[in-house]
């Protein structure tokens, strides 16, 4: 793999975690106001994770 494309992987990968981090703790600071519609939310980003995966 080329070091451009080792370089852009890393950028998705730590785009893909801050994502993630992200989502939850927005679902951690507001988890008692509506759960299942934080959940919902929080679904959200996981799909463009193992979109920007394949």
């Amino acid at each position: 793999m080329s070091a451009s494309l080792l370089k852009l992987q890393r950028t998705l990968d730590f785009l893909s975690l801050r994502n993630l981090a992200s989502s939850e703790l927005f679902f951690t600071i507001l988890s008692d106001c509506n759960e299942l519609f934080l959940l919902h939310l929080l679904q959200q980003p996981l799909f463009y994770i193992k979109k920007g995966k394949l």
